[in-house]
């Protein structure tokens, strides 16, 4: 797990996010972490990320997407936040990664 990390939204808005690695049993093709965001006053919001091990056949890889890109695009839904919620999003597809 990432250390908890504090991420504030061009509007001022301030939300501490942390990434989960799951350990999945080898016969998955896939690498899965979790994101999870907290805002004190709007609460809990997690998103899954799915690495293929066919894209990222190394562990090594799938973490710097999992902890820095997939971050990276949590990041930029954050700034769409606001007291009534976030907008309501397609997951983001990249070459052997996405976010949901």
């Amino acid at each position: 797990m990432v250390s908890r990390l504090e991420h504030v939204t061009k509007s001022g808005e301030k939300f501490s996010l942390g990434v989960k690695k799951r350990n999945l049993s080898p016969k998955h093709d896939y690498w899965l972490y979790i994101i999870e965001t907290e805002h004190e006053e709007w609460g809990n919001r997690a998103y899954s990320v799915f690495v293929t091990k066919a894209a990222f056949p190394s562990e090594n890889l799938a973490d710097v997407v999992g902890k820095s890109l997939a971050l990276g695009e949590v990041k930029e839904r954050l700034e769409q936040a606001d007291k009534d919620g976030m907008p309501l999003y397609w997951p983001a597809f990249a070459e052997g990664w996405a976010v949901l």
